[in-house]
């Protein structure tokens, strides 16, 4: 499944890979939420979202966000935020409804887990 938005402001592609590796997204209890800063020329981030399956970490859907200058940010607050909460959503109409979600303190994976949640799990409580 591939979700696409070049036309908004901030461009960015999320897909899922799950059934490559015939992940069972409503049997996850425990994910990772990670992203690269700094990574590569493109100015682009890449966003993860890691299963924990049978004590192994299964990769199984990956954002590609498109990186503007930090003024951008300022004309455009929320802007990261709503990507990576998108982001989740999309995980989250496929079925995957975490019990405990592992991330590092970055404010928009914080903020968007808050945002795309609903009912009874971190990505499933409103």
């Amino acid at each position: 499944m591939v979700y696409s938005h070049i036309e908004e402001w901030r461009q960015y592609i999320c897909w899922f890979i799950h059934k490559l590796f015939q992940v069972d997204l409503k049997r996850v209890m425990e994910v990772y939420i990670d992203s690269t800063h700094r990574a590569n020329v493109n100015k682009a981030e890449l966003y993860a979202i890691v299963a924990e399956e049978g004590g192994t970490g299964v990769p199984i859907g990956y954002m590609l966000m498109e990186k503007k200058p930090t003024k951008d940010s300022r004309t455009y607050p929320g802007e990261v935020t709503n990507c990576c909460a998108n982001f989740l959503l999309y995980a989250r109409n496929l079925g995957l409804s975490p019990r405990i979600v592992h991330t590092d303190k970055i404010e928009a994976e914080l903020a968007a887990i808050k945002v795309s949640s609903c009912s009874g799990s971190p990505l499933n409580r409103c």
